[in-house]
């Protein structure tokens, strides 16, 4: 008996190759694209995210009476809208990126409560700071290619989304998407690749 899922239809290889989640994927994914490097990701992006909205907890918007779960809007907040484009992009996806936002947001502020102000931002900063040295290590030990930001720093906020569909990926969510993107992928990285013979040649 066929299951209710097989019977919906999934886009060509063409479609989802076009497709806006896809190309925000290999936009990221061509520069993390060893298995340690990506792993590595998965982890400090995710700690990275969570410190920062930790010490942005040392910027609240004064004066506001606007609270979501018990927390105060920071300064840090706004930026947290481009979440709006992953939504966008691939709904369960950019729901569950928004699910891990939402996630580190409550877990900075109970941590920042825990420690006191007068601690809890140096644990922040140092979660920060290692996490950062760990990605560096990643790109120059395992990727060998410099990290995505240093092309485009808009990179930064494709990260978190790209590190939620590795996860969901290698759970077997949408498995034609995660083929056209690694094939966006591969097409990506062949176009580095004759860009840094290039230079090569010029050097």
């Amino acid at each position: 008996m066929g299951s209710v899922v097989s019977l919906v239809k999934s886009p060509s290889f063409k479609e989802a190759y076009d497709s806006l989640v896809c190309k925000l994927y290999a936009g990221y994914g061509a520069y993390h694209h060893d298995r340690v490097n990506q792993l590595i990701h998965v982890v400090f992006v995710p700690s990275i995210l969570g410190s920062l909205m930790g010490l942005f907890l040392y910027l609240p918007i004064e004066g506001t009476q606007v609270s979501f779960l018990g927390m105060t809007p920071t300064w840090g907040w706004p930026a947290l809208l481009h979440i709006l484009l992953p939504l966008y992009a691939d709904l369960p996806g950019g729901a569950v990126t928004l699910a891990m936002y939402i996630g580190l947001l409550k877990g900075s502020a109970e941590m920042f409560k825990f420690l006191g102000s007068n601690e809890a931002w140096k644990w922040f900063l140092f979660i920060q700071l290692f996490s950062w040295v760990a990605q560096f290590y990643g790109h120059a030990v395992h990727e060998k290619r410099r990290p995505a930001l240093m092309d485009n720093l808009l990179q930064i906020f494709a990260a978190p989304f790209f590190v939620t569909l590795e996860v969901l990926f290698a759970l077997g969510y949408k498995p034609w998407l995660k083929k056209a993107c690694e094939a966006r992928v591969g097409a990506m990285l062949k176009e580095l690749r004759a860009l840094d013979a290039k230079k090569k040649q010029k050097n």
